[in-house]
């Protein structure tokens, strides 16, 4: 589970394993510093073939530039519900992410893992793309879709929808 704290009220307040994280302010505003991103397979992800050295018993994928992170390399900047951090380039570590700098966002998993949506290592890079899509479309059915937390290049302050009957406030 990610770690953040749930206010009765719905607003969350996530925190990242660098200890970045959302904080109310005295003025009743939040200060984001973290993102959100939600997956569901309708994304416009590609195969990911850089650095791969078959045999592999894993395959990625890539979605470019979708964020925009805070940082240049690291596994502490974000953290996913489903997923490690961890390498995906030269690597046969399955279900890992990992976010590069651009905000391009690579995921391997393992094939076995793919196999009752269909896949085979015979197909092509598009299919093996539509079969993750429907691997990624089943977490969100199953109530679990891949979300990723992550630290914003810069911070957002926001009003905040309703207050709390009581809160601790910090800067």
């Amino acid at each position: 589970r990610i770690s953040s704290i749930d206010i009765e009220n719905g607003i969350e307040l996530p925190k990242l394993p660098n200890s970045v994280g959302d904080k109310w302010l005295s003025n009743g505003r939040l200060l984001r510093n973290v993102g959100k991103a939600v997956f569901d397979g309708l994304e416009n992800w590609t195969r990911y073939t850089g650095y791969d050295i078959e045999p592999f018993s894993t395959v990625a994928f890539r979605l470019g530039y979708f964020l925009s992170p805070a940082f240049e390399a690291g596994y502490d900047y974000y953290v996913s519900n489903i997923l490690t951090n961890g390498g995906v380039y030269r690597t046969d570590d399955a279900n890992t992410i990992f976010i590069s700098e651009n905000g391009s966002i690579l995921v391997r998993l393992s094939k076995s893992d793919l196999v009752a949506y269909g896949y085979d290592d015979s197909m092509t890079n598009q299919q093996k793309v539509n079969v993750f899509k429907q691997w990624l479309a089943a977490q969100k059915d199953a109530g679990e879709p891949l979300t990723v937390y992550y630290q914003l290049a810069e911070p957002i302050i926001e009003n905040a929808p309703s207050l709390p009957n009581s809160i601790d406030y910090y800067d």
